[in-house]
């Protein structure tokens, strides 16, 4: 009886152990996730709209996918971030007339090093096709700005995994000190960018997710 109950026990441990490698190589349970970017800068800026501004290192893209292990009752977000941000924008009589940032996915980093390494290589192969691209094709009347945070949507079209879908993005916007800062995040769904997500024992993982981002721009040199 006891040999049976100690074969028993083996058998449990072993399968916890193998759930937990499985789990554990793309996904973390536990911990919660990381908040969502927002704006960081309050309105208060002394800046003039008009003019060519370009993204500060301060700048923040990222991903927010949801993932959710069998049997665990509540699902997690895996969130990568980069701060590989390069872009310019251009306001003209009050207007955000041109927008073009691109962010190098290569560099994205969770809390997870067998997560990033993973989407290297699998899924939306960041190491293969590092770049995301978006570039706004029409223009944005910046109302409230600079004495109010505002509020908008700009329509643009994005390119992943060298795939380019015209979409609608809602951010907010801030002007603070002499700086130009904006935020927000879009839905994407993979397969309309050519790849699925990867495959792992045991966890499923959503077949959407948002990018995030986090602009701070400042005034380009003359």
């Amino acid at each position: 009886m006891r040999s049976r109950r100690r074969l028993a026990w083996l058998v449990a441990a072993g399968c916890i152990a193998a759930i937990a490698i499985a789990y554990g190589g793309f996904v973390v349970a536990g911990g919660g996730s990381k908040p969502r970017l927002k704006l960081d800068a309050r309105p208060g800026g002394t800046a003039a709209l008009d003019g060519d501004w370009r993204v500060a290192t301060a700048s923040v893209v990222g991903y927010r996918v949801r993932e959710k292990l069998a049997n665990l009752p509540a699902p997690h977000d895996a969130v990568g971030r980069t701060n590989a941000v390069r872009g310019t924008l251009a306001v003209r009589a009050r207007a955000l007339s041109n927008l073009d940032v691109t962010a190098n996915l290569s560099t994205l980093r969770s809390d997870r090093a067998e997560r990033d390494s993973v989407l290297l290589t699998e899924g939306p192969e960041f190491a293969r096709y590092p770049d995301a691209r978006f570039r706004l094709t029409g223009p944005i009347a910046l109302t409230g700005l600079p004495e109010k945070v505002g509020r908008f949507t700009a329509a643009g079209d994005l390119t992943l995994h060298r795939v380019t879908r015209h979409v609608r993005i809602r951010f907010q916007a801030a002007v603070h000190g002499t700086t130009l800062e904006v935020a927000g995040a879009v839905r994407i769904r993979f397969t309309d960018y050519g790849f699925e997500t990867p495959k792992r024992p045991i966890v499923s993982i959503r077949p959407t997710g948002e990018i995030e981002f986090r602009l701070v721009f400042t005034r380009a040199a003359a």
